[in-house]
């Protein structure tokens, strides 16, 4: 009983010798079927090279920036202060919200509807005879033959313009399933915190102009639309600070000459309006106090929540034009024929072999 085991184990192992018997065969098979990977490789790579020949010419425009807070410096001190007043601290933007930011109509239309730099004309206008959009808009309705803008002024627009936006955005952040073939990126490095805004048309001033004009965009919205009210209440109490110490400065003077007149002989009605006067100034020091104090916490406050765009990297140009990698699509290519080759030869042996046992 137990010869017939070890004569059955001993038939089912595999040892090495048949591993290399069986890659010898595949091999020699492989090469003398050489003919069938070469088929496969020439409609390769005709395709791989013809995409990669007609592929546009783009240009690619990055800036790349660093968002900081100024939490980090001598007014991060003052949270306990600022906490005793009930003004909470945030922990910056959030890297989600800048980028969701970038892709909205709010940034989008101060890009779009500006005229590009050097030109008279808008981006968007730009952007629709360089890719010929107009044409390709036609093509679905005739209404958009040799479409433009005729302003940037979004009140004046006819619903054919609206409807022309609407696509003009579409083509530029693609769609939230597709954004492969987007004009514009923003993207986060999550060990550096650099953000990177990357343009890439088929045109250098638009890609110039778009990454900058983005990148000035996001950092005025961020650095002041966001806190615009804040802001507001600050130079308000500004304003009210400076228009306090300027009464007190007249009054101060009123009582300085009334004092330098009087000097000696003042009498009853004399210091009636002398302690008036420094009633009214005594008054308008506790006011001016008070405004201070609330101006310097609002201050403080606005500086403490505020980021800080720092920008890294700067687009230069001439930008240098990206084309078709012909050659590695040609590796591509023949990587692949290779592969499907050998799978299809390799296979078919096997399938042979099974079949005429």
């Amino acid at each position: 009983m137990k010869e017939n085991n070890s004569s059955t184990a001993s038939e089912d192992s595999i040892t090495l010798k048949d591993l290399i018997l069986a890659f010898k065969k595949y091999f020699f098979e492989i090469i003398r079927k050489w003919w069938i990977i070469a088929l496969l490789a020439i409609p390769l790579c005709l395709y791989f090279g013809y995409n990669a020949i007609n592929a546009p010419v783009t240009y690619t425009a990055k800036n790349r920036f660093l968002i900081e807070s100024s939490k980090g410096g001598s007014l991060g001190n003052l949270g306990g202060l600022l906490g005793s007043f009930g003004f909470g601290k945030q922990n910056g933007p959030n890297p989600f919200k800048i980028i969701e930011v970038g892709l909205s109509t709010k940034i989008l239309d101060q890009v779009f509807l500006d005229t590009l730099e050097g030109t008279n004309n808008l981006l968007g206008n730009e952007i629709i005879e360089k890719y010929e959009l107009d044409k390709l808009w036609t093509e679905k309705n005739p209404e958009f033959e040799n479409f433009r803008f005729k302003t940037g002024d979004k009140t004046q627009w006819e619903l054919i313009d609206q409807k022309a936006y609407k696509r003009l955005i579409k083509r530029a952040i693609g769609t939230s399933k597709d954004r492969s073939k987007a004009l514009y990126k923003i993207m986060r490095d999550e060990d550096s915190g650099i953000y990177t805004i990357n343009c890439t048309t088929i045109d250098h001033n638009i890609s110039y102009s778009f990454s900058n004009a983005l990148f000035d965009r996001l950092k005025y919205f961020f650095e002041n639309e966001i806190l615009e009210s804040q802001f507001k209440t600050k130079e308000l109490l500004r304003s009210k600070k400076d228009s306090l110490d300027a009464i007190i400065n007249i009054k101060t003077r009123e009582l300085a000459l009334f004092e330098d007149s009087n000097r000696g002989t003042i009498g009853s009605s004399g210091l009636i309006n002398r302690n008036k006067i420094l009633t009214e100034i005594s008054g308008l020091s506790i006011a001016y106090q008070e405004t201070f104090k609330n101006y310097e916490i609002a201050d403080f406050s606005y500086q403490d929540k505020k980021p800080f765009f720092m920008l890294i990297d700067t687009p230069l140009l001439p930008l240098s034009p990206l084309g078709g990698a012909l050659i590695i699509d040609l590796i591509i290519a023949l990587f692949l024929a290779f592969f499907m080759g050998i799978t299809f030869i390799i296979g078919r042996k096997i399938y042979l072999e099974a079949m005429a046992e």
